[in-house]
């Protein structure tokens, strides 16, 4: 009890005669005239009873509704301080948290501090929070007994102190940062308001431990949230702003100069850590430079406006009633208001100097966050929050003049006497009940009724990040790692779910949260798998890409195999079964291949060990830029069989190594890796396949030719050997299922759909098969159409294995596989429905074993003709000596009006033709360039090549398109005709093209 007697502030106790003269200086330099001393007996019972007023308020605050509002859950920036401070109990303290940025390592020892005595639970972390704003509650209760404001009487000074503690304690500001276990923001307000409080006592009481205590609070705060660095800011232009308004020269004494250096040596290691780590230092100042926009003179006034704007400076968002946008209710607005005027008024005085001081200072981060001037109020009190404490004292300080002139009709009392005592007794204690009341219930509907059930409270206090956690610890070991991947130089706020799983998580699994660096990942990666894990979780978020390359996968695939693949919570997770004993880092092999003039294939890293159907499969490319890229470039790493079926294929962006920059900002002669993980898929059936590469314009799709072939080709670049696996049916995505049982235990469980076809097209069939036994016989099938009284067409004259190259005898019971089948369609087929008929056989002994109708077929044919009157312009000029272009003619009158030229030609076939050709018209400039192209199949499609009958005319209309900004000049209007699978064009003599005309404009 005498210690808490020290503490609390005996306001009017007289002096002995050495402690007045001591403090006669300082309270020469303050102008602080002896006020009507009340007894010290009845001061120090009222100094318990408002406190214990205060203590009262601030608990029901922030105890009401405690496990319902804010929700159970973890926010991030709570999760933040947690998960550092459960690092702390586990590997001691450090002096610098990177993960906090901005929030200071004091939070993070407070919190694990309170987890050693009490554990982990989130309530109490924010009944933790809690007190510290109830200090702060007391605090400034004490501190506005300090401050010398001229308010006419000691009780008047007592009830302005209680008024801002009470406003303070019913203020939504307290329920915003109090009832959640972020400290770091609150400890700022509480630390201020301690560190000012112990330096007016000594201004008060000329008491030197208090300012050596103050020097410390003030060092302490640079272990705080950012906002605290500018505290002692404020002592100092204090200082220099009482010594500019009095009159003469001021005689300063040296032990006001003690606070800054004791200041210095408490942050003297954190200040040595800055000088040493500059970077992660600045990390998060450098960010809100970058991300809140307000770097001009321009940009900072608007935002020192909206700043003004939400504490009711300028009156606009009180004005026009947008409430959600300012700091206080509308009252308590109006009383800020008013004691800020109060305070500008009375600038002289040193107590209202300091309070403005205060207040100016403390609300810079506030304006310097963007985020915070758009009107977000909750970025208002936590950036702002060293303003919070001032603030509460400018609105008592309003509430006391406003009832002061109502009764007197005087902005403050007449020296030496107070206009009607009794009067001003009754309706100043009104008033601030009266003002409390009306925030409390305020703060009320705006925060328990309005916020709590708002969207944005679900989104930050979501309850995945903790559903992720406890599927965490319900699928691991000891033998188990999770990796989170990092993205570089992206702010960790874009991930709050790691906060929490940092926190909550408990296990025995080891979690790793490597950054994605080629240069650093892949050892890390490697160091973790030599410590034996048997089985690796690769985290994936789905809705920030922290993997751009897709590098942790490529290096999983690697070492282990997928066993499981699942989307909860936000996360892509897959889950790897570590197969190698020694992981080694891949071998990369040269390569010097061409694509066109723009990339050069100079890398690739190609596993030896055959893939498992099922599984992916790890390829690593480097390319080089060989001259500046127009647009941005891809790669696709094709899975191929025998026939030119594609299996599977993926498809990446070509990006830097650093930033992850497209092809279009890289500079010539830079290079990259690329990273490839090519799904496998498990009803593949084992054999040889080709592994084929192609680069491509990722906004035209037009390939890059590659060396030695003609333009759009693919490039092999392996042939490797699938190795089987047995497929789940119950997973397999068969688009048309059917399940029709077969002799030997074989089941056809489905097939693709088929779409509308021509005659001369290829059928593309794909069949599952499904040995549900051992099979004993080769079998094989035989494909044909037929129609009601019509003989059957076949597609197959001798039967086909079902899977080519693995003979049915050797399938594994259990198996499945999808077969490819490419039979052609007859050119002289009519059109009408038909159904596939399917006949098994034994291929040994030529037994029929089963048949069966499957489904049916569309062939839409159309009108051959063999004789056709010439075009205008006849050339008969012959492509590949397979088809003549006979004549054409060109439409130029759309030209300027439609932006369009329309050109007829005439094809002739010479000869029955098996594969399928697009027609490609360009138009080209003097300088080679083409400017306006067009790539169709004859007829729009109508009228393939495969369905040409030899000696067949066909008439075709091309609908070339003009650029609106073609400019004059001399042009070529070319044609050809290329392979649709391949790309290769048709010669014509020694040419690929043939010029139709000659344009002038």
């Amino acid at each position: 009890m005498k210690r808490l007697t020290r503490l609390l502030p005996v306001c009017g106790t007289r002096q002995k005669a050495g402690e007045r003269q001591q403090g006669q200086g300082i309270k020469a330099l303050l102008s602080a005239r002896p006020v009507v001393m009340l007894r010290v007996t009845q001061s120090r019972f009222l100094d318990y009873l408002f406190i214990l007023t205060i203590i009262m308020a601030v608990l029901s605050a922030l105890l009401f509704k405690i496990g319902d509002v804010p929700p159970a859950y973890p926010w991030s920036d709570e999760s933040e301080i947690a998960a550092d401070a459960v690092a702390t109990l586990k590997y001691g303290p450090r002096l610098f948290y990177p993960g906090q940025l901005a929030g200071g390592s004091l939070a993070v020892w407070l919190e694990a501090g309170w987890m050693a005595l009490f554990g982990r639970s989130l309530v109490g972390l924010r009944l933790l929070n809690g007190l510290v704003n109830l200090a702060t509650a007391v605090l400034i209760y004490q501190l506005a007994l300090q401050l010398p404001l001229n308010l006419g009487s000691t009780i008047n000074q007592r009830l302005t102190a209680l008024t801002a503690a009470l406003l303070f304690a019913v203020s939504t500001w307290l329920l915003g940062l109090g009832r959640i276990a972020a400290p770091n923001w609150s400890l700022v307000g509480m630390m201020s308001v301690l560190a000012f409080y112990l330096f007016w006592q000594y201004l008060n009481h000329s008491s030197q431990r208090r300012l050596i205590a103050s020097g410390v609070v003030l060092g302490l705060l640079f272990y705080g949230y950012l906002p605290g660095y500018f505290v002692p800011l404020v002592l100092v232009l204090f200082l220099v702003g009482t010594y500019f308004t009095r009159n003469g020269r001021l005689s300063w004494k040296p032990s006001l100069l003690l606070p800054v250096g004791i200041a210095s040596l408490v942050a003297a290691p954190l200040l040595l850590f800055f000088i040493l780590h500059p970077t992660a230092v600045l990390q998060r100042p450098l960010q809100l430079v970058n991300t809140n926009e307000v770097s001009s003179v321009t940009s900072l006034l608007e935002a020192s406006i909206d700043m003004l704007s939400t504490f009711g400076l300028i009156p606009g968002y009180l004005w026009q009633g947008i409430t959600d946008h300012l700091v206080f209710d509308p009252l308590v607005t109006v009383l800020f208001v008013v004691g800020v005027l109060t305070s500008l008024w009375h600038w002289r005085s040193p107590g209202h100097l300091f309070l403005l001081i205060w207040w100016g200072v403390m609300i810079i981060p506030a304006v310097a966050s963007r985020s915070a001037s758009q009107g977000f109020i909750f970025e208002v009190w936590r950036r702002g929050v060293g303003a919070q404490p001032v603030s509460f004292i400018l609105i008592a300080v309003g509430l006391q003049t406003s009832a002061q002139f109502a009764l007197t009709r005087r902005l403050w009392p007449k020296r030496g006497r107070t206009e009607r005592p009794d009067l001003f007794s009754f309706v100043y204690p009104l008033a601030i009940a009266l003002t409390v009341g009306v925030s409390a219930w305020f703060s009320y509907k705006f925060y328990f009724e309005q916020w709590a059930t708002s969207e944005a409270v679900s989104t930050l206090f979501a309850k995945s990040p903790v559903q992720l956690v406890q599927w965490m610890e319900s699928h691991d070991d000891s033998q188990t790692a999770f990796i989170f991947p990092v993205r570089p130089n992206v702010s960790p706020t874009t991930r709050p779910e790691l906060f929490t799983v940092r926190y909550l998580y408990n296990g025995p699994a080891f979690i790793l949260y490597p950054v994605m660096d080629e240069q650093t990942a892949g050892d890390v990666l490697v160091s973790l798998l030599e410590t034996g894990p048997q089985t690796v979780k690769l985290m994936m978020p789905k809705r920030i890409t922290v993997d751009p390359k897709g590098y942790f996968e490529y290096l999983l695939g690697l070492y282990g195999r997928i066993v499981e693949q699942e989307d909860l919570f936000g996360y892509r997770v897959i889950s790897y079964e570590i197969d190698v004993d020694n992981p080694t880092p891949p071998r990369l092999d040269n390569t010097d291949a061409s694509f066109g003039a723009i990339l050069r294939l100079t890398g690739q890293s190609v596993p030896e060990t055959p893939p498992v159907a099922g599984q992916t499969f790890s390829v690593a490319l480097r390319w080089q830029l060989l001259t500046n890229a127009e647009g941005d470039y891809n790669a696709s790493l094709i899975l191929s069989d025998s026939q030119g079926v594609e299996i599977t294929r993926a498809d990446e962006p070509l990006l830097s190594t650093k930033d992850y920059l497209t092809t279009r900002f890289w500079l010539p002669g830079s290079d990259s890796f690329q990273y490839f993980s090519l799904p496998i898929p498990a009803d593949i059936p084992p054999g040889h396949y080709r592994l084929l590469l192609t680069a491509y314009n990722a906004q035209t799709g037009e390939r890059l030719p590659p060396p030695g072939t003609r333009p759009n080709l693919l490039m092999s670049l392996a042939e490797i050997e699938v190795r089987p696996t047995l497929a789940d049916p119950a997973k397999l995505q068969i688009p048309q299922p059917l399940d029709i049982t077969f002799p030997e235990g074989l089941v056809l469980k489905g097939t693709n759909s088929v779409p509308v076809l021509s005659p001369g097209d290829i059928l593309p069939l794909s069949f599952w098969w499904h040995a549900t036994a051992k099979i004993s016989k080769n079998i094989g099938l035989l494909l044909a159409l037929v129609q009601p009284n019509s003989e059957p067409v076949p597609l197959y004259r001798q039967p086909k294995p079902l899977v080519a190259g693995y003979l049915t005898p050797v399938w594994p019971s259990g198996s499945i596989y999808r077969a490819n089948y490419r039979p052609r369609l007859p050119v002289t087929l009519t059109g009408g429905s038909y159904m596939l008929a399917l006949r098994l056989v034994d291929i040994e002994s030529s037994q029929t074993l089963a048949e069966n109708l499957l489904f049916p077929i569309l062939v839409e044919a159309r009108p051959h003709q063999f004789e056709a009157p010439l075009l205008a312009n006849s050339v008969d000029v012959d492509f590949g000596h397979i088809i003549r272009l006979r004549g054409f003619e060109i439409d130029q009158s759309n030209m300027d009006a439609e932006r369009s030229l329309n050109i007829k030609v005439q094809w002739k076939a010479l000869r029955q033709l098996s594969t399928s050709y697009k027609v490609f018209l360009h138009l080209i400039d003097e300088a080679g360039r083409i400017v306006a192209q067009v790539d169709t199949l004859p007829q729009q499609g109508k009228a393939p090549t495969t369905g040409w009958l030899p000696g067949e005319i066909i008439d075709d209309t091309l609908k070339l398109p003009i650029p609106s900004d073609l400019p004059g000049g001399n042009y070529r209007l070319v044609i050809g005709l290329y392979s649709e699978s391949t790309g290769q064009r048709l010669p014509v003599g020694e040419h690929d093209q043939l010029t139709l005309i000659e344009i002038n404009r």
